[in-house]
């Protein structure tokens, strides 16, 4: 049985598209949020998942239930720092380079 991962990626209007090939647009009219810790700690659950990965913080909310390893991998890290959890999942290897750019999809800037 073969798996598909759809993406979801939000366009300069706020909403989001389900094309599985697009990436991040980079549009410069859209600058980039810097958030503290704090304000990343709000969004800390399956309704309003941040996390923060290499000091970028990514709103994961649209793509819990389309991570290859389950929602559940990501759950415990909404709201905080899932920098060493990503790098090593958890512990079980690392994620594959084209890992940062489904990651791109859900930048929304970076971490104070």
């Amino acid at each position: 049985m073969a798996a598909r991962l759809v993406l979801y990626q939000k366009n300069n209007t706020g909403a989001y598209s389900n094309n599985p090939l697009s990436q991040n647009s980079g549009n410069p009219a859209q600058a980039a949020a810097v958030l503290s810790l704090s304000e990343v700690s709000k969004h800390n659950s399956a309704n309003d998942c941040y996390v923060v990965v290499n000091n970028k913080v990514y709103n994961l909310t649209d793509f819990l239930n389309y991570h290859s390893g389950g929602a559940q991998a990501i759950l415990p890290y909404c709201g905080k720092d899932g920098t060493n959890a990503f790098n090593t999942k958890d512990g079980r290897g690392s994620h594959r380079s084209g890992d940062l750019n489904v990651l791109a999809n859900y930048y929304v800037g970076s971490l104070q």
